[in-house]
């Protein structure tokens, strides 16, 4: 059994954390939160992944670099129907949404 399944709870609140961590541009933390298994795809009131969070609040593109590294749905779309690419070009953060859009799914590490 692993420790998704053991503590749910905690797991449920690294993800909350994680989109913390992007909003604030904390990479060392995000990547402490990711190895621990937060969900990179976690979702916050308005359905904003971790990656829209840091499309929007024009974080440095190593948050994004890092979540796209390991494996962040850069299609996921919000409840407003926006993907975080989309949400970068709305903010008028262009360096971070090239940074999305450029971004390939071969490049995914492993945890």
């Amino acid at each position: 059994m692993n420790s998704i399944e053991r503590f749910p709870r905690l797991i449920r609140a690294y993800s909350v954390v994680c989109l913390q961590a992007c909003r604030n541009n904390l990479v060392q933390h995000l990547d402490h939160l990711l190895f621990y298994g937060a969900d990179m795809n976690a979702r916050n009131a308005s359905g904003n992944t971790p990656l829209h969070v840091c499309a929007v609040n024009n974080t440095d593109a190593s948050c994004i670099r890092q979540l796209l590294f390991r494996g962040a749905q850069k299609d996921a779309l919000n409840y407003a129907n926006q993907t975080p690419y989309q949400v970068a070009v709305i903010a008028g953060n262009m360096e971070l949404a090239e940074v999305i859009k450029n971004y390939q799914s071969e490049e995914v590490g492993e945890l």
